[in-house]
């Protein structure tokens, strides 16, 4: 690797391949950490809907190493963030332009937000 090249969004590492599976965020915020461990500082925050690659799920349970495709940044997320873009049911239809809004679970202002 080149000591140019920035380690927060260069796709790097000698024991994984590069075939990558797409998943989505499926909660409000996802952290994206350096290593496998919720102590450890943020490099990134993952949005809701964002496209995720994920490059390694089985050296830690629970985590999963890839690269956002919104910001490029690679790191640790929790698996319980995201889904298999597979899986979707429902697409992004809309994008919120807001600096912050509210999550409702269902189509109905109604339900409580999350």
């Amino acid at each position: 690797m080149n000591s140019q090249q920035d380690k927060r969004r260069t796709l790097w590492r000698t024991d994984i391949s590069t075939l990558g599976q797409p998943f989505r965020i499926e909660i409000g915020v996802a952290n994206l950490r350096n290593t496998p461990d919720t102590t450890h500082s943020l490099s990134s925050q993952l949005l809701f809907g964002e496209i995720f690659m994920v490059y390694d799920d089985i050296s830690t349970p629970g985590w999963v190493w890839g690269q956002s495709l919104t910001d490029d940044y690679v790191g640790w997320t929790n698996t319980e963030a995201l889904r298999p873009v597979s899986d979707d049911k429902h697409s992004p239809t809309h994008w919120v332009c807001a600096l912050s809004t509210f999550l409702f679970p269902k189509p109905d202002l109604k339900h409580p937000p999350r």
